[in-house]
């Protein structure tokens, strides 16, 4: 698999741009503010919320690698 993958939640409220298989930075959307977070992950649940983006699994959803970058990089 070939990184960054890009994902969104279903609900809107949250980006990703997944770096690797135990890091990802995530944008999230909270009231008019955005908030940018870098995770790396060191426990195995965080591990497995990475699986489950690249995965597609619900509620994780391909997302636009353009539009991802433009919010990340605003």
């Amino acid at each position: 698999m070939k990184f960054p993958q890009y994902r969104k939640i279903a609900n809107g409220k949250s980006v990703y741009k997944i770096t690797g298989f135990d890091q990802f930075t995530e944008l999230q959307r909270i009231g008019t503010r955005n908030v940018l977070y870098q995770i790396k992950a060191s426990t195995y649940f965080e591990k497995v919320r990475i699986q489950e983006m690249l995965n597609l699994v619900d509620p994780y959803l391909m997302a636009n690698p353009e539009e991802i970058e433009t919010l990340i990089n605003t």
